[in-house]
């Protein structure tokens, strides 16, 4: 092969390669239905908590880091780099999951967990996630056992209400391997059923109903009742009465 013929073979392997390079840079990460929002310390720790959340299809080909660098930064270099938007609503659902954390354990000032997800997250759903999150970040005794996934709205103090596309959301893979999924006890018989329907018998079983983050953190003290945050004055009502 001549030296030309060669330095074109080259030339095209490059801009090939380039090409390819900028096509997966750039694709959509896509996150979709079932998708979990991670939640963990700000120094990169695990706290073993998810919001089981819903979305209509693959995310946006680009994410926000600054109004500014919205069009020039890949998704997924992004996503790399451990960041995640706030979509509508998100905001307040962290804010009502931190307050509620500190009301129930009786604390005035918490560290906030942070999230991770592959593009953007709506609605208020996430609200006992987070809550869930804020106890284990002040607690690590309580990390134990698995993830623990969540879905149900805070309102008033702690109390949990319910949340749309229940069914979607238990659609994530491997929540058969979860320690819990929390779910809003007025939606405890629907998140069975659903799960039952669809032959996933396994996850069901591991479905529990909640009306507040109180009889959330009940829950979690019946296997570490030694854990800082199960002193007496916090397990919420009797586990008898949660829906699971």
């Amino acid at each position: 092969m001549s030296r030309v013929a060669f330095r074109r073979v080259v030339a095209a392997i490059t801009v090939l390669a380039v090409a390819f390079a900028l096509f997966w840079l750039t694709s959509p990460v896509g996150a979709g239905p079932g998708t979990p929002l991670r939640m963990y310390s700000a120094d990169g720790t695990d706290l073993h908590v998810a919001a089981l959340t819903y979305t209509e299809g693959p995310d946006p080909r680009w994410k926000r880091l600054g109004e500014a660098s919205s069009r020039i930064i890949p998704s997924r270099l992004l996503l790399e780099a451990g960041t995640f938007e706030m979509g509508s609503g998100q905001d307040l659902a962290l804010d009502a999951g931190v307050d509620a954390a500190a009301t129930v354990l009786r604390k005035s000032v918490l560290e906030e967990p942070v999230g991770v997800y592959p593009g953007v997250v709506t609605g208020t759903s996430s609200g006992l996630a987070w809550a869930v999150a804020t106890i284990l970040l002040s607690d690590p005794s309580l990390r134990e056992g698995g993830v623990i996934y969540a879905t149900g709205s805070l309102h008033s103090s702690d109390s949990v209400g319910s949340i749309n596309g229940l069914a979607e959301k238990l659609r994530t893979a491997g929540l058969k391997d979860a320690r819990v999924v929390f779910v809003p006890a007025a939606q405890f018989d629907e998140a069975v059923s659903a799960l039952n329907i669809r032959g996933d018998f396994e996850t069901a079983e591991l479905v529990v109903g909640v009306a507040s983050v109180s009889e959330a953190l009940a829950y979690l003290c019946e296997s570490t009742p030694d854990a800082t945050s199960c002193s007496p004055g916090r397990s919420g009502r009797p586990l008898s009465k949660l829906g699971r």
